[in-house]
């Protein structure tokens, strides 16, 4: 949005919080009251058998985070957004060989590459089509297994559309004109609201 607007990044997110954070906070209110009124039973919750599985499946320690962290200080030091989630989606791979190669290689499925090529395999196919988790639990595998890029086509479709949609009415004059007539309307509007208002209080 900002790109398209010709505006930077980091100003749109600094106007964007106004509007954003009363809606987080509002939104969280309402999640703590669902919370904390709800009736749950103890087999919907997540069973300590599942989280020992998933630690000897998985090799979690805080190392895991270091993509994130990453990430998280490019984006305070304000470098460009692509660049940074580059920067993440590689670290995260190369965490992910380092840290468990064991699961790489299994996703990777090609006994017959050298293990160098078939951690490359893993990774890029994490990277490109989807995750699936193997684990043998279903709550686990439901929640880790998941569609990589091509899961985001739609929505980068729908974006081009827009943006083709967007070009055609701004070169064609539509755009300007449409934007002309809702201003007029908002000043007209503003203008009758405040004569009502003198009106009122006189």
């Amino acid at each position: 949005a900002p790109a398209v607007a010709g505006s930077e990044l980091f100003t749109h997110i600094r106007h964007m919080v106004s509007t954003t954070m009363p809606s987080y906070f509002i939104a969280m209110l309402i999640f703590l009251f669902i919370g904390l009124n709800a009736d749950v039973s103890p087999e919907s919750a997540v069973s300590l058998g599942s989280l020992d599985h998933l630690q000897d499946t998985f090799n979690i320690s805080v190392w895991t985070l270091l993509p994130l962290i990453a990430v998280f200080i490019l984006a305070v030091k304000k470098f460009p957004a692509f660049p940074t989630i580059m920067f993440g989606a590689l670290l995260g791979g190369l965490m992910a060989v380092i840290l468990q190669p064991h699961q790489v290689l299994a996703f990777a499925a090609s006994p017959e590459l050298p293990a160098p090529l078939a951690m490359l395999k893993g990774v890029w196919s994490a990277f490109g089509s989807a995750y699936v988790s193997a684990t043998g639990n279903e709550d686990i595998d439901s929640l880790l297994s998941r569609g990589g890029m091509s899961s985001m086509l739609s929505a980068i479709w729908l974006i081009i559309c827009a943006l083709a949609f967007g070009a055609v009415m701004k070169h064609a004059g539509m755009l300007v004109r449409l934007i002309q007539s809702i201003l007029k309307s908002a000043k007209s509007t503003g203008a009758l609201m405040a004569s009502v208002l003198v009106t009122c209080v006189a």
